[in-house]
């Protein structure tokens, strides 16, 4: 990285956008003041997390190639595991999620929506519904927000550049916020989730990097592991 990169990798940005319609608080706790970060801010605060471990960064930049190799194994297409592993991803840790996945299909294949339903999943109800509802249909629309939708595309392609997915922890990376400070992306509206978005956008091209790559990049550098 040069150092005129390395020089805008600052955590601090004078400029704010106020945020209006978003409780901010339910992300990061009680705030004095209801601000977001510019994109200019968000991007700096991404090429930080970037540039801070590399090396640790570098093994997030296949991860998603990795997860998408997983969704061949299981007897279904890549885009139905893709959207089984999105539907039952929220609160649910990565190795977690990959098992209940597993186990959901398998018990669907071998007895149906009942059998699936009955599966022990570390996620909602809801999710093992929505999880049931796509591998019955192939209906997508029932993931839950853009963050799953864009998790199940990105897995699904993950040579693709027109994507990225904003999970709890890619905003926290981007708006500055400490690592070990855990929430879901749900109740950002789609304004707020394009905004993070750009500034992943952005942060990519000044590295020359896909968007999910370097969200991926970021999110193993902001949790300590890739697992």
């Amino acid at each position: 990285m040069t150092t005129e990169i390395l020089n805008k990798a600052t955590k601090t940005d004078a400029e704010t956008l106020t945020v209006t319609s978003f409780e901010l608080e339910r992300y990061v706790g009680k705030t004095q003041s209801l601000t977001l970060p510019t994109i200019s801010a968000m991007t700096s605060n991404l090429l930080w997390w970037y540039a801070s471990d590399r090396t640790l960064a570098r093994t997030g930049h296949d991860w998603y190639l990795h997860a998408h190799a997983l969704m061949g194994s299981w007897g279904v297409s890549a885009r139905l595991g893709s959207g089984v592993v999105s539907a039952l991803s929220s609160n649910n840790r990565w190795a977690r999620n990959l098992i209940d996945a597993e186990n959901l299909i398998s018990n669907f294949i071998r007895g149906g929506r009942e059998a699936a339903l009955q599966t022990r999943c570390c996620t909602f109800n809801a999710g093992k519904l929505r999880a049931v509802r796509i591998l019955e249909s192939d209906t997508f629309s029932v993931l839950k927000g853009p963050k799953q939708r864009a998790f199940s595309y990105c897995i699904e392609n993950p040579s693709r550049s027109d994507v990225v997915c904003v999970d709890g922890h890619a905003w926290h990376a981007a708006i500055g916020r400490e690592r070990h400070i855990l929430s879901e992306a749900g109740g950002m509206t789609a304004k707020q989730y394009a905004t993070v978005s750009a500034a992943y956008f952005r942060a990519a091209s000044v590295l020359g990097l896909r968007p999910m790559v370097l969200q991926a990049a970021v999110w193993t550098v902001y949790r300590g592991s890739a697992e």
